[in-house]
This record gives C-alpha cells, sequence and structure tokens, in this order.
C-alpha cells in the first residue's frame, strides 16, 4: 500500500511481490486462496503487473512462482473453489511429492536435518541417531507427512532426558505404544506359525 491509502498508513509499504522481482514468490497453500482473491491473483500471474492499495499506478514484478497444496487441486475445481483457469496457469510444470510413508528411506535423511536445525536454534552439539529411534520412526504412518515428522523431533528436544544420542524411548508416547503393540503382533503371529511336530523330536511309550 502507499501512504494514506488507510487509516494510520503513515508510510508506504512494499509487499511480497515486490520483494520477489528478479527472484522466486513461493504460494504455499494454494488450494486455500480464496475465490475472491483467484481473480486478481490470475491477472498478476498473466501481467506481472499490481496495483498497490491507495495507488493509481501499475507496478512491473518479474517473479517466477513455486506454488505449494497438499490438497488434489482438480478435485477443488470440480468443487469450484478453485478456478480452472488459475489451475492451468499453475500446471507449467509439476511436482508430485509421494506422502511420506510412500518413501520411508527419507526419513532417516530429514531426521539429521531437523537434529542439525534444531541443535543450531538451541545451541546444542549435534545429537546422535541410534537404531531404534529410526526404525521408531519408519514403523510410523505420518498422516501429517514432514511437517508431523518435524514436530516430532521438536518434541524429542524438549525431553529432559535426552542426552547425546536419540533413542527410540525420547520420543512421544505413541510412538512407544506403538513398538510395544508390534512386538506382540510378532509374539502372536509366532505362536500361530508354531508346529509342535515339526519343532519337537518324535516319541514312543513303551
Amino acid at each position: 500500500h502507499v501512504k494514506g491509502a488507510f487509516t494510520n498508513a503513515d508510510s508506504s509499504q512494499d509487499g511480497l511481490v515486490k520483494h520477489a522481482h528478479g527472484g522466486t514468490l513461493f504460494l504455499d497453500e494454494v488450494g486455500e486462496l480464496p475465490l475472491s482473491i483467484q481473480k486478481t491473483f490470475l491477472r498478476l500471474l498473466q501481467e506481472h503487473e499490481y496495483r498497490p492499495v491507495g495507488s493509481t499506478k501499475q507496478v512491473f514484478s518479474d517473479f517466477r512462482l513455486v506454488a505449494a497444496t497438499n490438497r488434489d487441486l482438480e478435485e477443488c475445481v470440480r468443487k469450484r473453489t478453485l478456478r480452472d483457469d488459475l489451475l492451468f496457469r499453475l500446471q507449467a510444470f509439476s511436482i508430485e511429492l509421494p506422502e511420506l510413508r510412500m518413501r520411508l528411506d527419507d526419513i532417516r535423511e530429514l531426521v539429521l536435518h531437523f537434529i542439525a536445525r534444531l541443535c543450531q536454534r538451541y545451541g546444542m552439539e549435534i545429537k546422535g541417531v541410534a537404531g531404534d529411534f529410526i526404525e521408531s520412526l519408519m514403523a510410523y504412518d505420518w498422516p501429517g507427512n514432514v511437517r508431523e515428522l518435524y514436530q516430532t523431533m521438536e518434541q524429542v528436544f524438549t525431553n529432559p532426558h535426552l542426552g547425546p544420542t536419540c533413542f527410540a524411548i525420547h520420543l512421544p508416547e505413541k510412538f512407544r505404544v506403538q513398538q510395544a503393540r508390534a512386538g506382540i503382533k510378532q509374539q502372536a503371529m509366532a505362536v500361530e506359525n508354531f508346529a509342535p511336530e515339526q519343532s519337537l523330536p518324535a516319541w514312543s511309550a513303551y
């Protein structure tokens, strides 16, 4: 907006679109963009021009757009919560990232990355990672995907018993419960598969 555009607008304020000039504008959760704004945003993508609130002049911004969402945008179009012309504009190049449960091999690298970030935030030395810690994380379904993994790591760092190495015992309770249930299930399967006539030697009475 420009100075004087509304009450308390004591000075002009640049927006993110202007700051993105010559670079990248990242739009997170594009599926949440209100219909009332989509038409205006579509014009911005087509013309790369916008008019600040209170101004009579158009401003040009040369940016590339990266948008992210966890919604099915084609379904949003069918429900009329997303304009089809905006979807076509966004689909210039698409990358579909599988759910975290479909790429469990990524968990270790993500955990190491999050540990480095959290250690830097809290001024700690880098933590080690035990095998059972990663195994417990890989046994989980991760409905919240990578964001849930990061939130889990934040919980680990608030554990008062956390030492130089992250063990499964430092994970939130739901992971320990899951691990215990998995162990019970494995024991039950072992009992079901146990065949006495194959495992024990034959005997006869005299």
